[in-house]
């Protein structure tokens, strides 16, 4: 009697970041996926950068349940990977819906609000996102956040395996004007809550750092998805970035800034 190997599907592996598609055409990346129905549900990943969310999609991935979350909406980040990747918003939603899906019909994508930019008013928000559920995830330590977005923009790294383009120095300035984009950036989706009445589940990096399998629970739960009594981890992960510099510019900077006597964002040029 013969056998015949069955090949098996791993979402991760057609992960624009964590996957083996660099370089593939539009067509060669979808050959390499499944045909699935469209999706009947969506996870909205809601966030602003350098808050853990690429780790986030990757955990998510991993699930086979709940998506496979990315930056669809991002055309310079996709065609990094797929260089004919389309920049037609309504194309990107196709491509979402195609990359993106679990077979239990879950759609999930992680957007920053200069991503909502892109498709509002080009495609309605529900063709996108069928019955969507929101996660919003935060940082607490907002001064990190902005130094670490700091540097990425100025170092050309924004993932610890990619090699740093050209070294960057410190300039208080340039760190809290990225603080204040970045405290815009989660008022603008605070206000799209709360006019719309959405409660989403709200994460932090760090809770993501301390309880991943926890945070992918409370994630599931809030969609609506069983993950199971048995959660493997995937076997890729995304290095942390902070170190040393990162505390040492947090320091300089609140000696540079930091005074009682001043209220909001005078002294930031």
């Amino acid at each position: 009697m013969s056998t015949r190997s069955v090949k098996t599907y791993n979402h991760l592996d057609t992960h624009p970041h964590f996957g083996k598609i660099g370089g593939k055409s539009l067509a060669m990346w979808f050959e390499s996926t499944p045909q699935l129905p469209p999706p009947t549900r969506s996870v909205v990943l809601a966030t602003s950068e350098r808050t853990g969310s690429e780790w986030l999609c990757q955990l998510m991935g991993g699930t086979k349940k709940m998506g496979t979350p990315s930056e669809y909406f991002n055309t310079v980040w996709m065609q990094r990977f797929i260089p004919d990747y389309p920049e037609d918003v309504a194309l990107q939603a196709k491509v979402g819906h195609r990359i993106g899906c679990t077979t239990n019909g879950v759609f999930a994508a992680k957007v920053h609000p200069w991503h909502f930019d892109r498709f509002a008013g080009q495609v309605p928000f529900d063709t996108i996102f069928p019955f969507p559920v929101f996660v919003h995830l935060v940082r607490q330590d907002r001064l990190a956040q902005a130094i670490s977005l700091y540097r990425a923009r100025y170092s050309g790294s924004y993932h610890a395996d990619v090699r740093a383009e050209r070294s960057v120095e410190y300039q208080g300035d340039v760190i809290a004007r990225t603080a204040i984009e970045l405290e815009e950036a989660e008022m603008r989706w605070r206000m799209y809550f709360m006019k719309n009445q959405i409660q989403p589940l709200t994460l932090s990096y760090e809770e993501l750092l301390i309880n991943p399998k926890l945070c992918l629970r409370k994630i599931a739960k809030h969609a609506g998805v069983s993950l199971g009594w048995f959660l493997n981890m995937p076997k890729h992960s995304l290095r942390i970035q902070r170190d040393a510099v990162t505390e040492e510019w947090r320091e300089r900077f609140r000696t540079d800034f930091g005074d009682l006597e001043v209220l909001g964002l005078k002294g930031i040029n």
